[in-house]
């Protein structure tokens, strides 16, 4: 794969300079090997140049580095990046960025990724390192609060407009046959919406990544330890929202969810004791699962009109598979809604 843009010697030297303390090393060569290179992705391109330079002690090494750069120009990574290291999160080492063409570039130590990511106890031992992770008053006023009641509240708007598209066969046969199965389902998943609110509001909160995929993480190439990355859109909420993503589903395996609510619980528990039960995990990844398909909502709603997915070529291809998921996620909604009443 070639890569989406290349860098220049004179904006990697920084980042050379400082990954070995040295100010004068010489940058020889800067290559680009097509099997480190990854897609475009929704809100960066990413680039990944292997460099190879002199030291002062005239040793020759050759180091890959991640180059991310920002889509938005009001999007900004690095003080996250560099706040975080300073209380030594689990995220790569940050060596320079820099602004071009109003957009900033992020250049980053190039973790080895997951040959087949997977959720595990490992997984969830470092979603809950990452949650429990103090940060000042100056570093949670810069990042926010993640407005879940106001997310919740608009989602109700989005909901009554997939109705409306459904019922107008903009979203397919399928769709719609489940939004006139029955006239109680869309006021049951606004009572329910309701309901999310006020647990939300009275959930322990703490630092969350809010986009936390395995994907998203990676391990350093000298201890092998687990990182994580892609931090543009980390926020102050509910410290359980980044797992519940994984376990909150109404259609989770049991014995799948009590193996990732140990893996979790036991790191929170050493990192910031704090203890939660199993039926306490349970019931608030549950709240905030549905949460995060609802906030998500306007997207799934969007891409199953227009089709504009990442990676699918096919305009229909990519409704039919937003149209799919969309469905998915409204029955298992309601099913949580309903198991709510109970």
């Amino acid at each position: 794969m070639k890569p989406t843009f290349k860098i220049s010697k004179s904006n990697l030297s920084p980042a050379i300079k400082k990954l070995e303390n040295d100010n004068n090393i010489e940058i020889i060569m800067v290559t680009y090997d097509p099997k480190l290179q990854t897609d475009k992705g929704y809100g960066s391109d990413k680039s990944v140049p292997t460099v190879t330079y002199k030291t002062n002690s005239n040793k020759i090494k050759t180091v890959s580095i991640l180059i991310k750069w920002l889509h938005n120009p009001n999007n900004s990574e690095a003080n996250h990046y560099q706040y975080l290291e300073s209380i030594d999160a689990p995220i790569p080492a940050l060596y320079y960025h820099l602004k071009k063409n109003k957009r900033e570039m992020l250049l980053l130590e190039y973790l080895k990724c997951h040959p087949e990511p997977k959720i595990d106890k490992k997984f969830a031992a470092l979603t809950a390192h990452f949650n429990s992770l103090k940060i000042s008053a100056e570093h949670k006023k810069l990042i926010g609060h993640r407005d879940f009641n106001k997310e919740l509240v608009g989602s109700k708007d989005v909901l009554s407009q997939v109705w409306s598209d459904a019922l107008n066969n903009k979203l397919g046969a399928n769709l719609k046959k489940f939004c006139t199965s029955d006239n109680e389902i869309l006021n049951t998943i606004k009572a329910y919406i309701d309901h999310c609110i006020i647990r939300i509001a009275k959930m322990k909160k703490g630092l969350i990544h809010t986009d936390l995929y395995p994907e998203n993480t990676g391990k350093r190439f000298k201890t092998n330890q687990l990182l994580i990355f892609d931090l543009e859109y980390i926020a102050y909420g509910p410290i359980l929202f980044d797992i519940a993503r994984w376990v909150g589903a109404p259609n989770s395996n049991e014995k799948r969810v009590k193996a990732i609510w140990e893996g979790y619980t036991n790191k929170l528990s050493e990192e910031r004791h704090i203890n939660i039960s199993y039926n306490d995990f349970k019931r608030d990844c549950s709240i905030l699962w549905a949460a995060g398909i609802l906030i998500m909502l306007w997207f799934s709603l969007g891409r199953s009109l227009d089709g504009k997915v990442y990676g699918v070529k096919n305009i229909d291809e990519g409704k039919r598979h937003y149209q799919e998921k969309l469905l998915r996620n409204l029955k298992l909604l309601y099913r949580a809604a309903k198991n709510c009443k109970k």
